[in-house]
Order: structure tokens, then C-alpha cells, then sequence
């Protein structure tokens, strides 16, 4: 699986949700043998950000570029409808009593037909900044999840390593080693990385990172940066480790 992380600001001149992943993909063939290989888990458009666990297949990539408004007879637009929708719904309460937003909820009803074991299934984090920002958990049944009121500022974490990611955010506020009234962009990246660090301890998470981050005005993606620097680095060092060697 994976680990996504997202965290809302709630301090500083401009507020932004930071979300970031790893990159690695796991997965196991007919015959039981393992295999690893990168994939990009978070994806955007112009006012929508969308990180993803779980299974990956066609029927996941045909609803990621449907929901971005990538496909034939779809747009960004009506998918932020189906979002305001899907919100009203959510703050109608418990007298709601249907799923908050049947779309995902269907495409998980797809990966059940083929078999796929339920910790498998499909969840997502969701972030808009259409409006105002906002940030979402998406689970296994289309219900929409907000990050916990006991929270002094919003964060959210979903994938096998999202236990991990939790609580090392969780610790530092209760360890007081940040100001919980006061992250900013700059302050709740830090969290994002290392919290995705500590969730590398799960097997399967790793493989790099990935780090999106969205304000009221666009979204931007660091992930090929910050690859590209680790790529640079890890060349120096080889090169300096054979210059000891002439």
C-alpha cells in the first residue's frame, strides 16, 4: 500500500494544505513473488488535490482522470459540484443516511467484484481550494472524514504506514516540540517529510516522497524536484567516493 499525509495550515500570511507520499508501489504477482516499482499516489488539477491508497488498476486510473475533468464528457467543474454536494451531505449529520459521496464508493464496489481483500480497497485524501481550502478523508465506502476535533490544527493520514505518520505528528504536539496554534506552510512541510520518514518503517512505504502543496491561488508539485536533488546528491557522493580510488 502506501502512506499519504496531508496537513492544513493555520497560521502564517497565506494558508495551504501540504500533502505528501511515498512513491513506492507494491504489488504481487498470480504466483505469489513480490514486486516493487514508483508511482505518482498524489494527482491535481486546478482546485482539486487527491492523494490515493490502496489497489492500483485501469479501473483507478480511468476514475482519476474522469475526476480531474480528463476525460470526454467530464470536467473539473462538475466534480467540484459533486464535492459541494458531498459536503452538504456530510454536515446534514447523523439524520444523513446515505454515503456521503457514492462515487468512490463505486469504484470500490468494482475492485470487490474482482476479489480484492478489503485492505485493499480504495481511500483517499481530498483537497479543494475552491471557495475556502479544505481537506478530507475519503474511505473505503464514499464517507466523507474530517480530521478529529481534538486536533489543534487539521492532519490526516491514510495507508498501511498512516499509524506511524500519526503518531509522530501526534507526539510532537503532545511533546509540545511544535506550536500547535501556529503552523504554517514552512512548519506543517517539516511535519509532512518526517512524518513520511517515520511511516517508511512499514515495508510498504518507501521509495521516495512526493510533496503537493495548495493555497487559495494554485497547486504546485515537488515531487520531480526533489527526486532530481537526491539523484544529484547520491551521484556526488559516488563521485567523490571514486576520486579515492584513482
Amino acid at each position: 500500500m502506501t502512506t499519504i499525509v496531508g496537513i492544513k495550515t493555520n497560521y502564517g500570511p497565506e494558508e495551504g494544505i501540504i500533502m505528501g507520499s511515498d512513491t513506492q508501489l507494491s504489488y504481487t504477482d498470480g504466483e505469489g513473488q513480490a514486486w516493487k516499482g514508483r508511482i505518482q499516489k498524489i494527482i491535481y488539477g486546478q482546485n482539486i488535490m487527491l492523494g490515493h491508497a490502496g489497489l492500483v488498476d485501469r479501473n483507478l486510473y480511468d476514475f482519476q482522470r474522469t475526476f480531474l475533468g480528463q476525460r470526454k464528457g467530464s470536467s473539473e467543474e462538475i466534480t467540484l459540484q459533486l464535492i459541494n454536494q458531498a459536503m452538504v451531505n456530510y454536515n446534514k449529520g447523523a439524520r444523513y443516511k446515505q454515503i456521503h459521496f457514492p462515487l468512490f464508493n463505486e469504484l470500490n464496489a468494482l475492485a470487490l467484484r474482482e476479489n480484492t481483500p478489503i485492505s485493499d480497497l480504495h481511500t483517499f485524501l481530498l483537497a479543494i481550494n475552491s471557495q475556502k481550502l479544505s481537506l478530507w478523508e475519503i474511505d473505503e465506502f464514499g464517507n466523507l472524514k474530517k480530521s478529529p476535533r481534538i486536533r489543534e490544527f487539521e492532519y490526516l493520514a491514510i495507508g498501511s504506514g498512516s499509524d506511524n505518520a500519526l503518531k509522530y505528528i501526534d507526539q510532537s504536539v503532545m511533546r509540545a516540540k511544535i506550536d500547535a496554534s501556529k503552523i504554517n506552510i514552512p512548519q506543517a512541510i517539516d511535519l509532512v517529510v518526517t512524518s513520511l520518514h517515520r511511516a517508511a518503517e512499514d515495508l510498504n512505504t518507501g521509495d521516495g516522497i512526493d510533496v503537493v502543496i495548495m493555497t487559495s491561488s494554485k497547486i504546485t508539485s515537488y515531487g520531480k524536484r526533489i527526486s532530481n536533488a537526491l539523484s544529484k546528491a547520491e551521484k556526488e557522493v559516488i563521485d567523490k567516493i571514486k576520486s579515492e580510488f584513482p
